[in-house]
């Protein structure tokens, strides 16, 4: 389970994304389950879009992510 998961704005430049990416796969693997609070609607649009396994709780919302 994770709770945290961004890159800096100053460090969203390709190599670093796929650097950060080669990382989250050699430590967590390839799925895992994240959350955001309810109130983050802005995040929840976007992940909503890109990830459709969404489990919608109290104040939480979780996503089951899988990287290929």
């Amino acid at each position: 389970f994770m709770t945290s998961l961004f890159i800096k704005p100053g460090h969203r430049d390709e190599e670093k994304k796929k650097e950060f990416w080669i990382v989250v796969r050699e430590k967590i693997g390839t799925e895992f389950i994240t959350a955001i609070h309810k109130k983050n609607e802005r995040a929840d649009k976007f992940l909503s879009k890109k990830i459709p396994d969404r489990i919608e709780m109290d104040k939480f919302v979780l996503f089951n992510i899988k990287l290929n």
